[in-house]
């Protein structure tokens, strides 16, 4: 499954090159929680990296985060990523799944239906986080 974005867009401000590296994404993590489907409550905090945003609703909150961050030159950046706390991998559950591909369909209509979003490339990484499998959308073929 794509789970990576990359697109261009200058809605965002990327600070000055030596801003602090935890602000960098600060704008493209709230306007993301902002224009989240209902149902998708979430909020963001800042990492040493980027932004991580994390969901209100239970049921995705303890399953799936959302990684923003500013690339440079205009590229920003998301990874919707699983998450399985102690418990779930001492009964060994699977992965969220569903829950990924509902958060990841969200964040694929919303930079493909925006014009302001360009150059959006969908990607998974491989066992040595190397790029494969790009594509325009994260469900296209």
């Amino acid at each position: 499954m794509r789970t990576q974005a990359r697109f261009r867009t200058t809605l965002f401000s990327p600070l000055s090159d030596d801003a602090d590296q935890t602000e960098l994404g600060r704008e493209w993590a709230e306007w993301l929680c902002a224009a989240l489907p209902v149902g998708m409550q979430a909020d963001s905090m800042d990492e040493d990296w980027g932004y991580r945003i994390l969901f209100g609703n239970p049921l995705l909150n303890a399953r799936v985060s959302i990684c923003c961050g500013y690339v440079g030159d205009d590229q920003w950046s998301c990874l919707c990523e699983p998450y399985r706390s102690f418990t779930d991998k001492l009964f060994k559950r699977p992965l969220p799944v569903a829950e990924m591909r509902t958060v990841v369909l969200a964040i694929d209509a919303l930079l493909s239906d925006n014009p302001h979003f360009t150059d959006v490339e969908w990607f998974a990484v491989d066992a040595q986080l190397q790029e494969i499998d790009h594509a325009p959308r994260a469900f296209a073929s």
